[in-house]
């Protein structure tokens, strides 16, 4: 029997499963990680963590397979978080900065002369959502780091690209084009990191993966995990992408809608971008056997997030179960802009709100709010779609 190892590196955690010949889940293990708040608008991550979490569950997970029955690794991967790592040791040099930190904002502010530049090449507008000012931000907090980043001893990628340079011992610094499409650092129409983006952005091209790859490629082979030493990673997908295609929405005018931490809801296009005027993003979906299909997004910043502030902050619910039964809000309506509003809104600076409350409100409407609040954000991008 032979096998494929799927990661599935989540906002929340690690998920590693292990496939048969039918595509069946013979193993699947979760490890969960360490979310910081350090000050408000700020999400944090321990890279090294991650990897440490990552590695523990590869072993694990290999235990009494023979490595030669082992065909392949795949990973799937939050997007847009940002980690910096030191290219000589592979370690992280400072925290991962999560897709949902809102830190350069001032930064954003400062460039939106440049919005019409950024946007025809990235498919992206300006935001502190995306890598570029994420890591240009960490960047002129720290100036050690950027006397790194501009003597070329630094890398700066996704997670995607740090999972591989950690599994493959530094020899392998890759990226796929649906994780380097949201980095806003890369030119979506020719399918390069841009130049003029990373002048923009202030990013030395040196800190950037040396290869952007079709997301079934051969990206290196392990060589930090000794059960799996020499098997080759053979396909890199965005979380979301992956789910795309995974469902099958591998036709223009499909359209899938995720749920996790936040919501992510796309649109293949097919072969050629479709540019939004209507607060979508244009991105890349995959790159599969030479061609590359693209999609139209909306990215929701909290979904399960905010049931989980519900249930964790404000503590009116015991466990999710609890959901089940609130159905009616009562005319209560929560905003959930705790790291500002995503698509197709793009409001950085709006904060979250409970409006429609009076004397007869009950935990259960608003629990019942939390949830249709999930429903009223993916309904503005379809609209906007």
């Amino acid at each position: 029997m032979k096998y494929i190892i799927a990661i599935d590196q989540s906002t929340a955690g690690t998920k590693v499963s292990l496939f048969d010949e039918t595509v069946r889940a013979v193993r699947t293990l979760r490890k969960p990680h360490k979310q910081y708040y350090p000050a408000p608008g700020r999400v944090e991550h321990d890279a090294e963590e991650i990897w440490l979490n990552t590695a523990s569950l590869l072993e694990q997970i290999s235990e009494g397979i023979e490595k030669s029955d082992i065909v392949s690794i795949g990973i799937s991967n939050q997007r847009e978080t940002t980690v910096l790592w030191n290219r000589e040791t592979g370690r992280p040099v400072a925290p991962a900065v999560v897709w949902q930190d809102v830190r350069a904002k001032y930064i954003t502010d400062s460039l939106s002369d440049n919005d019409g530049t950024v946007s025809s090449l990235s498919g992206l507008r300006i935001s502190p959502y995306y890598s570029a000012a994420k890591a240009k931000a960490v960047l002129e907090e720290n100036d050690s780091l950027k006397t790194l980043a501009d003597a070329g001893k630094l890398c700066i990628g996704t997670v995607d690209s740090y999972l591989l340079y950690r599994l493959t011992g530094g020899k392998s610094f890759k990226t796929d084009v649906s994780n380097a499409a949201r980095t806003q650092l890369f030119d979506i129409n020719k399918l390069e990191w841009s130049k003029e983006l990373l002048d923009i952005f202030g990013i030395p091209g040196s800190v950037m993966a040396d290869e952007v790859c079709r997301s079934v490629s051969d990206f290196g082979s392990v060589s930090a995990v000794a059960s799996l030493n020499g098997v080759a990673v053979s396909a890199i997908l965005g979380d979301s992408n992956a789910s795309l295609y995974g469902h099958g929405c591998t036709e223009p005018g499909m359209v899938k809608t995720t749920y996790g931490t936040g919501s992510s809801i796309m649109m293949n296009t097919g072969g050629r971008p479709v540019f939004s005027k209507k607060g979508l993003s244009t991105s890349i979906a995959y790159g599969i056997d030479g061609t590359v299909s693209y999609v139209l997004e909306g990215n929701i910043t909290s979904s399960a997030d905010t049931l989980v502030w519900v249930k964790e902050n404000l503590r009116l619910a015991d466990s999710m179960e609890d959901f089940e039964s609130c159905k009616d809000p009562g005319g209560v309506y929560l905003i959930p802009a705790f790291s500002g509003l995503g698509a197709p809104w793009f409001k950085e600076k709006a904060t979250a709100l409970i409006y429609g409350m009076n004397r007869g409100t009950t935990r259960e409407n608003l629990i019942a709010a939390a949830l249709a609040s999930i429903a009223h954000q993916n309904a503005d991008v379809l609209d906007a779609m």
